[in-house]
Order: C-alpha cells, then sequence, then structure tokens
C-alpha cells in the first residue's frame, strides 16, 4: 500500500515477504531451467544534452539549498517490481515526487556533493508538509550505499521489495541481453558468474567513483541472495526503518 510510509506497519504485523535464500549458489540450479531469451536492440534513451534539460538542471542546482531531502528510499531489488511501488507511492497524496525515480546517488554518483542529490526534490514551500522519496534498485545490492545512507539520511525510511529469485534472475538475464550487456548465454553467464563478480565489492567500497559494469549487470544469481543484503543494511539501519 501506498499509505505504509506515512503508516508504518507495526512491529507484530505478521511477515508478508516470503524466507529468502541465503546463498546464490542454492538457486543455480533451479536457473539453468529457464529458457533462452531472444536478443533485440537496446532501447533508446533519451538525450540528457538537451538545452531545455541542461536549464532545468541549473535551475534545480540553483534551488537546492530550499529543497527537502528524501524521507523513504526504494532500495530494490531490481527487476522486483520497484516502478509499479514507486508510481504508487507518488500518487499517494501525502508524498511529493521527485524530479525521476533512480537517482542513483549514492550508488553511482556519490562522489557528487548532496547539494547535487538534494537538486533531485521537490522544493520544501511546494511540497506543503509532503514527503519525497526516490527509487534505485541497485541501493539493495551495492555494497557502499548501507554505510553511505545512514551517514547522509540517518532519518529516512527504506523499502525493499523482493521477488522470488530465479525469476528474478532471469528477468535481469533478459534485460541485460535486450541493452546490450550480454552475449553469453544463460547457462554460461551462471557459470561465469562468480569470476566476473571477483574483488568487485571491494573496489566498489574502496572508490567511490568506480563503477563496475559486471557487478550491475552481470549479477545474476548474487542479487538473489537477499538474506545477505538485508543482513548488510541492519548493520547500518535499524531493523524498524526497513519495511
Amino acid at each position: 500500500s501506498a499509505s505504509a510510509i506515512a503508516n508504518p506497519i507495526p512491529a507484530d504485523a505478521p511477515p508478508t515477504i516470503a524466507a529468502v535464500p541465503s546463498s546464490p549458489r542454492s538457486m543455480r540450479g533451479r536457473l539453468l531451467e529457464y529458457p533462452r531469451p531472444c536478443s533485440r536492440p537496446a532501447g533508446t534513451i533519451l538525450g540528457v544534452g538537451h538545452a531545455s534539460v541542461r536549464l532545468r538542471r541549473r535551475a534545480r542546482l540553483a534551488t537546492a539549498g530550499a529543497r527537502r531531502l528524501p524521507g523513504f528510499l526504494v532500495i530494490g531489488a531490481q527487476r522486483a517490481g520497484s516502478t509499479s511501488l514507486f508510481a504508487q507511492l507518488c500518487a499517494h497524496p501525502g508524498v511529493a515526487a521527485p524530479s525521476h525515480k533512480e537517482i542513483h546517488y549514492f550508488d553511482l554518483q556519490s562522489f557528487r556533493s548532496l547539494r547535487w542529490y538534494r537538486s533531485h526534490f521537490p522544493p520544501a514551500a511546494a511540497a506543503h508538509g509532503r514527503i519525497t522519496g526516490e527509487a534505485s534498485p541497485y541501493y539493495l545490492f551495492h555494497p557502499a550505499v548501507p554505510a553511505r545512507v545512514a551517514e547522509a539520511l540517518p532519518g529516512v525510511s527504506l523499502v525493499a521489495i523482493l521477488r522470488d529469485p530465479v525469476a528474478r534472475a532471469y528477468s535481469q538475464y533478459q534485460l541485460s541481453v535486450r541493452d546490450g550487456h550480454e552475449q553469453l548465454d544463460f547457462e554460461e553467464a551462471l557459470r561465469a558468474e562468480p569470476d566476473r563478480l571477483a574483488g568487485e565489492e571491494d573496489r566498489l567500497r574502496a572508490d567511490r567513483a568506480y563503477r563496475s559494469p559486471s557487478h550491475r549487470y552481470h549479477s545474476y544469481a548474487a542479487r538473489g541472495a537477499y538474506a545477505e543484503q538485508l543482513r548488510r543494511w541492519h548493520q547500518h539501519v535499524a531493523p524498524e526503518r526497513l519495511l
């Protein structure tokens, strides 16, 4: 429900998410049962260098000091319904929408200033008491994001939406094929995944500007190890702040 942010779920409420696997190895056999998709050209991305876009960005940066920081973050998982959830949240009368859904400040843009991040949210005066937020589904999986969020937004509410890890993995694989990030078939990609991801988490923690294509696009089984990712978040934020 979109009202969950304004009305948090009681601590004694029954769980609504099934038990999650603790290791990507436990699902690899099931993943191989899925059929192989047909590759198609990547979708067209809107040109962000257009003059009107640049002017809007300059105006937002100029007024960043008067803008709100988010009161909630949808942190993932990728290919688990975060787009639909975020649309429902933004339709709630108590929520003011940001400039766009996925700002990716804490994973891909954390070398930028907090002022840059704040510029994506509505002015405090125009929010009329409403909260605002964003949804970047890479936040759940990125190893450095929990500490960064805890430091910059100590009171923020967090929402994680999960999906069957096998269905999620194959959906991510289809997306990577579609967008030109994957040339292997599904079985080959799963076998290659451990080597592709080796050492990437350490590099991501060490360098805020570092981006790992393999960690982002080839982490089909690893992203389904939800328990490990949620434990990492709980090391930095109180459990009651994560729905």
